[in-house]
């Protein structure tokens, strides 16, 4: 069955091997952003810490 599969995947080897590893990456991403969120709070503004809001949020984008 894999064998199979293998062979119609012939000329579209690296979007098959590339596709998973990015699908991975965003939601590794997607992950990290929540924890990200709360540090901005915990640290930038609930400490009133104007410098750390502008750091991170340079970071960012």
């Amino acid at each position: 069955m894999i064998k199979r599969l293998l062979l119609s995947v012939r000329e579209y080897k690296k979007p098959s091997i590339l596709s998973p590893v990015l699908v991975s990456l965003a939601v590794a991403m997607e992950v990290i952003m929540p924890f990200l969120m709360g540090k901005l709070i915990d640290e930038g503004v609930e400490k009133s810490n104007m410098d750390y809001v502008w750091w991170m949020g340079t970071l960012n984008r």
